[in-house]
């Protein structure tokens, strides 16, 4: 037997399911409203107003598959009715345990742990330490657990990499093994190993990023106290504690400065190489001093190019003593001398000072009244123990040059010239040239050229 239902209960029928649905839609809207699930996304670092539980002197601890990543101690710990977050305050015994590496510890005045997001934000003040290399305290900070990074915004001080720090926005990746922060003043000592309490370096920088041992400061400057180095991009290996400055290079010292476009410090060798085109400066004795200022530039000159002053004056005019002293080596270090070269290489230890300079260096010293003279050679050596230069030419050429505004003009395959104070001392291998002689000189025999070969003192 079959039943039929008319169209009236068929309508209630409806009715009825529609009330159900309305209802349970409602129902699930509430719930939606009232658990507000953008709430875990949303950064709000006051205490909630009704907490679901609230504790005093309690622990902290929270996991991720099972490892303990954040522990603390609180002496009070609010958390909310849907345990989505967790206020402490007075934080102490804080742990960061990271997928690698070492934990770090903190302590803060105030934390909120964010369930959802799985973060730990101060807001009041914290100190964040490791080991005698780290140990700094920062306004705020977040520890992002899922991405195992640690972020302090705000300006922070105290010890990063064993040295002092004063810095901003620091951010670092423990499974990275990475720090950047910027910008940066850090002071302490270079190398990993260094024994020296003495040998302080001091960095500072718009950019600071580490990957391990290898630390790049950008837009930087660094010193020791001795020499001054500036470049847009400093890279210092801390293990193999050496120094690579890289883009418009400025090397400040006491006795010269220079620019170049690269320059490396191997300092555990006691080695400098300078290299791509190298303006250096040579101060005047008395005007040595560690000081920051403008370099000015050599322009490369052909000897040729150079005319001399001529003809020489008499003995007893005024301008003869001018004269007199371009061919006086005694006062090279009176006056500063430009140099040029492609590529200078200095040993700086006490013992076994020495340099190489080689890519067609020359050299140019100016000296009172429009007075200069010039050097120029296949590559110079510098005996810095002996205060020896050394002028080369090529193979099988005499291109090594001497030439003065005074009209001498010396070429040889090789020069020697002490560079000593007060010692006038020269000598030369199969050297041609010619020398300007008054009127003294021709009655008595002299010439205008030699040739041959020339040793000890001239001038």
């Amino acid at each position: 037997m079959s039943r039929s239902v008319n169209g009236k209960g068929s309508r209630l029928a409806w009715w009825a399911l529609s009330a159900a649905s309305i209802a349970a839609a409602w129902y699930a809207v509430s719930m939606v409203v009232d658990v507000d699930a953008m709430a875990a996304y949303r950064i709000d670092k006051s205490e909630p107003e009704s907490p679901g539980i609230r504790m005093n002197d309690a622990d902290f601890k929270s996991y991720r598959k099972g490892r303990m990543t954040i522990e603390a101690h609180a002496a009070v710990m609010a958390v909310t009715k849907d345990r989505s977050r967790a206020t402490l305050t007075q934080v102490t015994e804080g742990v960061f345990y990271p997928e690698k590496g070492d934990p770090y510890h903190f302590e803060a005045a105030r934390a909120n742990y964010h369930n959802y997001r799985h973060t730990l934000t101060v807001d009041a003040g914290a100190r964040i330490y490791q080991d005698e290399d780290m140990d700094i305290r920062t306004p705020e900070f977040t520890f992002l657990r899922n991405e195992d990074l640690l972020e302090a915004p705000g300006r922070f001080t105290g010890i990063l990499g064993g040295g002092e720090v004063d810095a901003e926005n620091l951010i670092m990746s423990p499974k990275a093994e990475t720090i950047s922060a910027g910008p940066i003043n850090w002071k302490g000592k270079a190398s990993l190993q260094e024994q020296d309490e003495q040998a302080q370096w001091e960095f500072d920088a718009e950019q600071m990023d580490a990957d391990g041992d290898i630390w790049v400061y950008t837009a930087a400057r660094a010193t020791d106290g001795e020499v001054i180095i500036r470049a847009k991009k400093i890279t210092h290996n801390r293990d193999t504690d050496v120094l690579v400055a890289e883009g418009d290079v400025k090397f400040f010292g006491e006795e010269s400065n220079l620019s170049c476009p690269k320059a490396t410090i191997y300092r555990k060798e006691k080695r400098v190489v300078l290299e791509n085109g190298v303006n250096l400066l040579i101060k005047a004795e008395e005007e040595q001093k560690l000081e920051e200022v403008e370099i000015p530039p050599l322009t490369p000159y052909v000897p040729d190019e150079l005319k001399a002053n001529r003809p020489l004056p008499p003995k007893d005019d005024p301008e003869r003593s001018l004269d007199d002293q371009v061919r006086d080596t005694e006062n090279l270090r009176d006056y500063p001398v430009t140099v040029l070269s492609e590529k200078i290489e200095y040993w700086y230890d006490k013992g076994s000072r020495k340099a190489i300079i080689t890519g067609s260096p020359q050299a140019r010293q100016e000296l009172p009244e429009g007075r200069w003279r010039m050097i120029w050679a296949h590559r110079a050596d510098f005996d810095g123990e002996k205060d020896w230069l050394t002028l080369t030419s090529r193979e099988g050429n005499r291109d090594a040059r001497l030439k003065g505004s005074t009209g001498d003009d010396y070429q040889a395959i090789e020069f020697g010239i002490s560079t000593k104070k007060d010692v006038e001392k020269m000598s030369a291998k199969s050297i041609r040239g010619v020398s300007p002689i008054d009127d003294e000189e021709k009655a008595s025999g002299g010439g205008g050229g030699i040739g041959g070969g020339l040793s000890g003192p001239i001038g």
